[in-house]
């Protein structure tokens, strides 16, 4: 059995929804050939102006959807949430080979 095609795709990554929350700028985007527009969303910020909100997350994800784009959405959650993962779902830690918990 052969294995499928495997297909590159590319992402652009927005960090500061006041600059880059913008039709113009996906529009740009989407023209320099990206397959994908990448964000970090948080329920809770993280960081001071940085990092896309729930609803700003929804409506960047509209914007790529009408243009026949993806959305990667990085949470941060086990970056910036550990203890709680750790409390709530034990069982969702990260091991790194040296066997640490995250």
């Amino acid at each position: 059995m052969s294995e499928p095609a495997k297909t590159l795709r590319r992402t652009a990554l927005l960090s500061f929804p006041g600059r880059s929350l913008k039709e113009s700028l996906i529009d740009e985007i989407a023209a320099g050939g990206f397959t994908d527009v990448g964000a970090g969303l948080a329920v809770e910020p993280v960081i001071e102006n940085h990092g896309f909100s729930l609803a700003q997350g929804a409506e960047l994800a509209t914007m790529c959807q009408r243009r026949g784009q993806g959305l990667v959405a990085f949470t941060g959650y086990q970056i910036y949430f550990p203890e709680r993962i750790a409390l709530e779902e034990p069982l969702r830690l990260m091991v790194t080979s040296d066997g640490h918990p995250y």
